[in-house]
């Protein structure tokens, strides 16, 4: 697999891809959700932030997730929020003609690596909840999950395969494998 196209995915990007590649980020309190469609060999990834932008409430309500990611100038970057750049990557792939029930998800991220907490819990926890109840809303079923802990993660996603890797502090693991503890 050496010979795919590596990418370099930043903190408030998404990356859609039918086209054969690998996507790695470096994540801390940060949350990726992961989806993909076996059938249609397409692969979905986000680099999100924050859990919203209405920010202290618990779902954005009618002002999100579908508003945020069209042309919403109060919005600086409309994908660093899970709930946004996840409703986006799933109404992507419903668009290019995914049906629901073939798309896969999977979350990770969310260390609790600050000491401050917002709203009694830390910003990974709660980019966390965010990221789960936004595929719950939606419906899309939760294959793969490595979240919390006080560990930053490099991840690499093979957006045709599904394939994850992950490095924490210093192991390097394949999630589809049984995850070392640390």
């Amino acid at each position: 697999m050496a010979d795919l196209n590596k990418v370099f995915l930043k903190s408030g990007e998404v990356i859609i891809s039918s086209s054969p590649r690998i996507v790695w980020t470096v994540l801390g309190s940060c949350v990726s959700v992961v989806l993909h469609s076996a059938k249609h060999q397409i692969g979905a990834i986000s680099h999100a932030v924050l859990p919203n932008p209405n920010l202290g409430i618990k779902t954005c309500g009618a002002n999100c997730p579908r508003k945020c990611h069209y042309s919403n100038k109060e919005i600086e970057s409309k994908y660093r929020y899970v709930s946004c750049s996840t409703t986006f990557m799933i109404d992507e792939l419903l668009r290019r003609g995914v049906e629901r029930n073939e798309i896969t998800a999977s979350v990770f991220g969310g260390a609790s690596m600050f000491q401050f907490s917002f709203n009694g819990s830390s910003i990974g926890t709660k980019n966390v909840e965010m990221a789960l109840q936004t595929l719950q809303d939606n419906k899309i079923h939760i294959n793969k999950n490595d979240t919390l802990g006080k560990n930053s993660r490099v991840l690499n996603f093979y957006s045709h395969n599904n394939l994850i890797e992950i490095k924490k502090k210093g192991l390097f693991t394949d999630i589809n494998k049984t995850l070392l503890s640390v």
